[in-house]
């Protein structure tokens, strides 16, 4: 019997040939954010401050394999533990400092880097990014993961995140017509906003659904074999592994709210 699980995390889909996985990767993610910080912002040189747990590690290591995949340059990693809520040692291990010229001025940071990836929820990237501002890292551009995808990130940061980039497997703000459709509709049912969970179990529904109408049974063969239209999570289907393509929506802070790039129809 196929098992088709919703879990992010890598590796499930290769426990064997019935298992198969409707997700967004830590990957995929990086993926998708570098591709377009490259492609899109030209940005050749990085730094990545994350939290020293087993998910900040992870999305340390394929942030700087990707990087250097694409010929560009980590310039400087820097972490900190969970509980963490001061980062200013941190944030000026970072950087190098100026010696002021006046006796009364404050030391000047030299950024060699144009971008910085935080990998942490939301509740972590709304104290980090005052911080950062306060200790005068400016002028760089903001990347983040999934996690940044809440109201909280303008509620609570604002201005210092304006102009910020990441990226989700599911926006329910999007323009696309099959997204705004199913977030209405759930709306109207449930009388709360949809989230990501919900949407991939939607698409996952359909997925099974489908399969069933075309070959009247759900098997490996007839879910590697599925080609999807997007859905409302962007999924395309399977690899050859079991596990699911997609396009992610790549998401920006712009006037105070969070919009998709490029979105299209």
């Amino acid at each position: 019997v196929p098992l088709i699980t919703l879990s992010p995390l890598q590796g499930i889909a290769q426990q064997g040939p019935y298992v198969f996985q409707n997700s967004i990767t830590h990957a995929a993610q990086v993926q998708t954010l570098v591709r377009y910080a490259f492609g899109e912002l030209g940005f050749q040189t990085y730094a990545i401050l994350y939290p020293r747990d087993a998910y900040g590690l992870t999305f340390r290591r394929l942030f700087q394999e990707a990087v250097e995949a694409w010929g560009g340059e980590v310039v400087v990693t820097a972490s900190y533990a969970d509980d963490q809520t001061d980062f200013k040692d941190v944030i000026k291990e970072m950087v190098t400092y100026e010696p002021p010229k006046e006796p009364k001025e404050k030391p000047k940071p030299i950024i060699n880097f144009e971008a910085i990836f935080i990998p942490d929820d939301v509740n972590k990237v709304t104290l980090i990014v005052p911080q950062l501002v306060y200790h005068d890292i400016t002028g760089v551009q903001l990347l983040g993961a999934s996690g940044w995808n809440s109201p909280e990130l303008i509620r609570n940061s604002g201005k210092f995140v304006e102009g910020a980039v990441f990226v989700d497997g599911f926006f329910k703000d999007s323009p696309i017509r099959a997204v705004r459709s199913f977030a209405m509709d759930f709306e109207d049912t449930f009388h709360c906003s949809p989230t990501l969970l919900e949407a991939l179990s939607f698409d996952t529904t359909k997925l099974v659904l489908k399969t069933l109408t075309s070959s009247g049974k759900v098997t490996p063969s007839s879910l590697l074999s599925f080609r999807g239209d997007g859905g409302v999570t962007g999924f395309r289907g399977f690899t050859a592994d079991g596990e699911g393509v997609r396009d992610l929506f790549l998401l920006q802070v712009s006037e105070r709210k969070i919009r998709q790039v490029s979105a299209s129809e």
